[in-house]
């Protein structure tokens, strides 16, 4: 869950008859979109994959090859193509080229595919802190923009209610 890092936003996707342990573990203050504004900004669901376990072997099983090769094709791209570049690493016009490609097909797959990846304990509770495979998440690279108007849900407490419609009459949506 920590392999590959870069600023995002989270959503869970979670029916309100399920919030009461979403809210036991975070907060009783949320603000909720509908699903088909957030597609519209980019936000995809993350695909939830179980920790590896100890009888798995070391490497495959537990995904260390990834990091291999993200740092191979790194590597490779800074001695023939970038910086680090020298002369007792040559490669042909080809061969600089195929890995240049590696390099962009590795880069897409770090920011499309593997960042939308979230390992899960899967014997732990729902109600256990480290389990997160109950919320549903959907993540975004970067910063949601957004305005009132596509706020769809506000969830707070109760005795909040007649305050937060007092300073924000124009809010329209489920509260």
């Amino acid at each position: 869950n920590t392999m590959f890092e870069q600023p995002i936003v989270c959503f869970c996707d979670i029916p309100p008859d399920d919030f009461e342990i979403h809210i036991r573990k975070y907060s009783k203050f949320g603000i909720g979109f509908r699903k088909s504004f957030l597609i519209e900004k980019g936000v995809r669901p993350v695909f939830y994959i179980p920790q590896p376990t100890s009888t798995q072997t070391e490497g495959v099983g537990a995904f260390s090859f990834l990091s291999d090769l993200i740092n191979l094709g790194s590597s490779l791209t800074l001695r023939t193509n970038g910086p680090l570049r020298s002369a007792d690493m040559p490669c042909s016009d080809e061969i600089c080229a195929l890995i240049l490609r590696l390099d962009i097909a590795l880069n897409w797959l770090t920011q499309e595919v593997l960042s939308y990846i979230k390992f899960f304990g899967a014997k732990t509770s729902d109600e256990d802190s480290e389990n997160f495979y109950m919320e549903r998440e959907w993540r975004m690279s970067g910063v949601l923009r957004f305005s009132l108007t596509d706020v769809w849900r506000i969830v707070l407490p109760a005795s909040f209610a007649p305050r937060f419609r007092r300073d924000v009459p124009e809010f329209t949506g489920q509260l």
